[in-house]
């Protein structure tokens, strides 16, 4: 009893600051791209090693702990895009704190989680502390992209740089969380064939192929 008392507070939490702030504030991508085209003022070495850390082992945990009960819970709801938006939203406030309590820090200021309607989190550095990214004046420091055709997680940092986590087993991509993504991904337009071309790659390396270009712009 207490396990699931413990559930529905972190549903109901997560839901009613989530779901108002979805509904009126979710920022859209292209169809025609996976990373948003952004110019970057700020661009920072993120360790995005430790971000995939952090990142994989909050999604297992998050299924461990909650996916089943989810689950059971949408199967019998009527209206399961609300039990969607609330369990994304949850995952959304145990990943953002995950990222600030993650040792050693990512980053020294405080990080924000900004879902994205392709599926992709950009995780930024949010001065007001309101958890909505102004863009502009919020500067992300990297995007989360999730390729199930390769059984892995993406990192890109605002530098440019890019690296994965490879992620064994077809049970990563089985629980209800990770389900609802992909089918949020799908119906943006995302395809295997474009997040295959995302590979890792070093920001110095990143640095030397736009040099020339005279911004921190990516995206095509």
């Amino acid at each position: 009893m207490q396990f699931v008392q413990r559930y529905w507070v972190l549903l109901t939490l997560g839901g009613l600051m989530g779901f108002f702030y979805f509904s009126n504030q979710t920022t859209t991508t292209s169809s025609n791209n996976v990373t948003p085209t952004t110019t970057y003022n700020n661009p920072q070495d993120i360790n995005l090693r430790n971000v995939l850390d952090v990142t994989v082992d909050t999604i297992y945990a998050f299924e461990q702990e909650y996916g089943e009960q989810i689950s059971a819970v949408a199967e019998k709801a009527t209206d399961t895009a609300e039990i969607e938006d609330q369990s994304l939203w949850a995952f959304v406030s145990e990943l953002k704190t995950a990222y600030n309590d993650a040792v050693p820090a990512i980053d020294s200021s405080n990080i924000g989680v900004q879902p994205m309607a392709n599926a992709s989190f950009i995780g930024f550095t949010d001065v007001n502390l309101n958890d909505e990214w102004e863009e502009g004046s919020e500067n992300p420091l990297f995007l989360i992209e999730i390729d199930s055709a390769q059984s892995r997680v993406i990192a890109t940092s605002n530098s440019g740089a890019v690296n994965e986590h490879r992620v064994s087993g077809a049970g990563f991509f089985s629980g209800f969380l990770m389900g609802r993504l992909l089918d949020r991904q799908r119906a943006s337009g995302v395809t295997s064939s474009k997040l295959a071309a995302k590979k890792p790659i070093t920001a110095q390396s990143a640095a030397r192929a736009r040099a020339g270009t005279g911004s921190y712009s990516r995206g095509k």
